[in-house]
Order: C-alpha cells, then sequence, then structure tokens
C-alpha cells in the first residue's frame, strides 16, 4: 500500500474539478465556509485533486462493497443447504446469523491493529481472508460439514467488517463537513449494495445451479479488490492539530485507544441513535429472514430500487438539508444535530412499509404487493443508516472509524438477536401482529432521535472519558442567513 504521491511545495490545486472537492487556496465552496481549512501541508488530504479524492473513495467503496458480498453471499442459499446437512431451514438460516454477527463485531477487534499497521494493510489482509473463508464455505458439501460450515460464514463476516469500518476515518481525512454526508451515504450504500447484491445472486445461484457458487463467484471478485487496494490505496492519517501526517501510533497510544470503541458505544448519544437504527434496521433484516420460508421465489427487486433510490436522495438530503436548516434557522452557525432531520424520512415511511409487508402476508396478497412494502422499508431505513454513522462521527471527531464500527455493531445486533425468535414470535401472535408491533415500535423509538434534536449538544458532553466527544459545533459555515 502506497503512502502517496507528495504534491510540490504551493502546488496550485485550484483546477476545475479540485474545486468542487475543496481546494488549499479557496476559503469557501459555493458560498460555504470550508470547516475544517486546510493546513497549507503537503501532505494535507484536504488539498489532493479530486480525481486522487475520487480514486481513493472508490477504493474505500469497493472494498467495504465486497467484503460485505462475502460474508452475505449464501443469505438465500440456506433452504437448500437445509436437505444436504439435514438440518431445519431456521438452523440453516443460523449461517446468515453467524455472518451477520462476524459484521458486527469484526473490526472491534482489528481495528486497533490499525494503529500498529495502518488502515489499508488490515483492510488488504481482511480481503484475503475474507477469499480463504469463500473457498472454504464452498468447499463443505458434506453432510457432517454444517458446523464448519457455520464457522467459516462467522469468520467470513469478521474479515469482511474490516473494510467497512476503516471507511468513516477515510472521509473524515478526504472531504470538507459540507461534502462528508455525500461521502457517507457512497460508502454506506456500497455497504448495502454489498449486503443486498450478495444476497440476490446467490438467490438466482442456488435456484440455477449448485449453491456452492454462491461462494465460488465471489473468489475473483475479492482477488481483484485485494489486489486494487495493495496498488492504489494511499494512507490518509493525518493530524490535523499537529498539521502533520501520522502513519502509525506508538504501542502504549494503541492500548489506550483500544478502550474508546466502548466508550463512545455506551455515550449518551451514541446509545440514543444506535438504538433507532438498531431498531429500524433490525425490522429490514425480518424480511431478508422471512422471504424464503414464505415466498417459494426470492423478492429482491423491491430491494435493489430502494438502494437506488435511498442513494439518489442521499445525495440530495445528507448534505443539502442540514445545510439549509444550518443557514435558515441557525444564522449559519453549524452543529451536528442538524443531520438528524433526515431521519424523519424514516419516522415516516418505514411503518407505512411494515403495515404493508405484514398485511400482504396474512392475507396472501399478489407477491408484488410484499415488494411494495420492502421497498418502501428499505429505502427509509437505507436513508437513515448513513446519517447516523456520520452524525456520531461528527460528535467524536478524532475517532471515525470507532464510531463506524460501534454503529455498525448496534445496526446489525438486532438482526442477529431476531433470527433466533422471529418464528416463535409469529406462531405466537400471528404475522400481522409482528408487522404491526414492529411499526408502532419504529414510532416509539423515534423519540430517541427527538431527545437529540431538543438536547444533543448537552448529551454530547456526557461519556466515559473526560474530553472523547469533539465536534465541529460553532463552525460558520455560512456568511448570513436567508
Amino acid at each position: 500500500m502506497r503512502h502517496g504521491l507528495k504534491l510540490k511545495d504551493g502546488e496550485n490545486t485550484t483546477r476545475l474539478g479540485e474545486i468542487c472537492s475543496g481546494s488549499l487556496h479557496s476559503s469557501t465552496d459555493n458560498g460555504v465556509h470550508l470547516v475544517p481549512q486546510p493546513s497549507g501541508h503537503s501532505e494535507d488530504l484536504l488539498s489532493w485533486s479530486f480525481s486522487r479524492k475520487l480514486r481513493l473513495i472508490l477504493i474505500t467503496c469497493l472494498a467495504a462493497f465486497a467484503g460485505n458480498v462475502a460474508a452475505l453471499s449464501g443469505q438465500e442459499a440456506y433452504p437448500v443447504q437445509a436437505g444436504l446437512y439435514k438440518v431445519a431451514i431456521l438452523e440453516a438460516s443460523y449461517s446468515v446469523a453467524a455472518a451477520i454477527s462476524g459484521l458486527a463485531t469484526g473490526a472491534i477487534f482489528c481495528l486497533p491493529l490499525a494503529r500498529i499497521f495502518g488502515r489499508w494493510s488490515i483492510t488488504f489482509w481482511s480481503l484475503v481472508g475474507s477469499l480463504a473463508c469463500a473457498i472454504w464455505s464452498a468447499r463443505r458439501t458434506s453432510e457432517s460439514d454444517y458446523l464448519k460450515f457455520i464457522m467459516s460464514r462467522l469468520l467470513s463476516g469478521l474479515f469482511g467488517s474490516v473494510p467497512s469500518a476503516v471507511g468513516g476515518s477515510t472521509i473524515f481525512d478526504l472531504f470538507y463537513l459540507h461534502q462528508r454526508g455525500r461521502a457517507f451515504i457512497c460508502d454506506q450504500i456500497s455497504v448495502t449494495f454489498g449486503a443486498t447484491g450478495g444476497p440476490t445472486l446467490s438467490g438466482f445461484i442456488a435456484g440455477t445451479t449448485s449453491w456452492t457458487w454462491c461462494f465460488w463467484w465471489t473468489v475473483p471478485l475479492l482477488a481483484i479488490t485485494a489486489l486494487l487496494v495493495f496498488v492504489l490505496a494511499e494512507d490518509t492519517s493525518f493530524d490535523r492539530e499537529q498539521g502533520k501526517p501520522v502513519h502509525v501510533l506508538e504501542r502504549p497510544q494503541v492500548a489506550t485507544r483500544a478502550i474508546i470503541p466502548i466508550a463512545i458505544m455506551l455515550s449518551p448519544i451514541t446509545m440514543l441513535c444506535g438504538l433507532f437504527t438498531l431498531v429500524v434496521f433490525g425490522w429490514l433484516l425480518i424480511n431478508d429472514v422471512l422471504l424464503p420460508t414464505f415466498l417459494q421465489n426470492p423478492i429482491e427487486q423491491g430491494g435493489w430500487v430502494a438502494v437506488i433510490i435511498a442513494q439518489l436522495i442521499g445525495m440530495v438530503a445528507n448534505d443539502g438539508l442540514p445545510l439549509w436548516i444550518c443557514k435558515r434557522y441557525y444564522n449559519g452557525i453549524w452543529r451536528p444535530e442538524l443531520r438528524l432531520y433526515t431521519m424523519t424520512i424514516t419516522m415516516i415511511f418505514c411503518p407505512i412499509g411494515l403495515g404493508i409487508c405484514g398485511v400482504a402476508l396474512q392475507h396472501h396478497d399478489h407477491y408484488m404487493v410484499f415488494a411494495v412494502g420492502y421497498f418502501v422499508t428499505a429505502f427509509s431505513v437505507l436513508v437513515c443508516v448513513p446519517v447516523a454513522v456520520n452524525y456520531i462521527a461528527e460528535s467524536f471527531s478524532h475517532y471515525a472509524a470507532e464510531c463506524t464500527l460501534i454503529m455498525t455493531f448496534y445496526r446489525l445486533s438486532w438482526g442477529v438477536a431476531v433470527s433466533f425468535f422471529i418464528s416463535q414470535w409469529i406462531d405466537e401472535v400471528g404475522i400481522n401482529w409482528v408487522y404491526g408491533t414492529a411499526a408502532l415500535i419504529t414510532i416509539v423509538a423515534y423519540s430517541f432521535i427527538c431527545a437529540l434534536l431538543w438536547k444533543g449538544p448537552v448529551r454530547r458532553t456526557k461519556s466515559l472519558i473526560r474530553g472523547l466527544a469533539s465536534s465541529e459545533e460553532g463552525q460558520r459555515l455560512f456568511t448570513t442567513g436567508i
């Protein structure tokens, strides 16, 4: 992994296109003040050219995509595997729960290594590990291989979580405050494309050829991605307070940083924002778990359309809405909580989508009715996820990677748990009550976001470690309001 091409001192970076990403010599971008201000150092990433930034964010997104594809590529194949391993379909689905468990927790163990070896080094080796797990999974074809297959999926999730976690720090290094919303939507949608694309292709493969190809096809993808990371990735660690690049930390500092994810996870704002994300994303995963059980032909059309719509909405709203509110109602003074207003979309549309899904399954309506409900649920949830990650990362601005992995843990943990009891819950109360309860809980959970909008600045000061929170609150983005 390269540590980067050095710009010559004084090199002009204000060419067309570079202005779009913010430049060293411009204090504003389309009327928005640049936060943070470039340091003037030749290796300050904020002064990089647009093409250089674009290359790195594309590699970041590709690595996150590949890691999630590798972890979840067998999601729709477990009904077929149940016959091979002589287990119930529900037991076969535990392979999915194992993969999601790995995705939720893997980076917690791996991220401290990034402080010693660098972000891109652990990203490269995690992709190699995912490749090995894909081969391992594809070769588990005998009846006695059930537990080995579950273990292979767990490890695949552990390795696959790493590229997603490092994306937050890379975005913070590369982009100004008013650009991060779009960068985070690209990063998180890449994760979602991986989580959706893997199951989509595996569902097609499982219905047309051997299920082992659900994993074999990911091997060249992972190999190419690992090669691109090795050749093209550049270290982006830059200490903005000291105004110089920092590639690794001393080992005592690494030990100290190891407890920071726990402190962030238990901070009030992370718990409030994380619990809302946990709830809504858990309901989305319910659909993925129940699809093979209730429908003969898995439906993924609604999911793919939802990803595209969420991407388009996020590109406009994730920066545009909070910046407009900042200028219109806060006299141009920034506060991180302004990003949370976008989550109102989730509160409105997620319960509607869950209601449609419940009615469709209860009354055995045409599968396209369920597809509509799946789409409404999915796009509303996917709009919320990048906003949550962005908000927490901006509230603990020195620890963006740790924030990304903790929000991943919150996002996936309910989805892991629900697969173990969803069938019993449905048998107890009926599918309509399950989805109705989910919709009601979503509305109640939005009160957590309301609490942040009301008292977020006060709650941001509360944490287990004094001085852990840091943000760009109070920075003036606009000279005057509207």
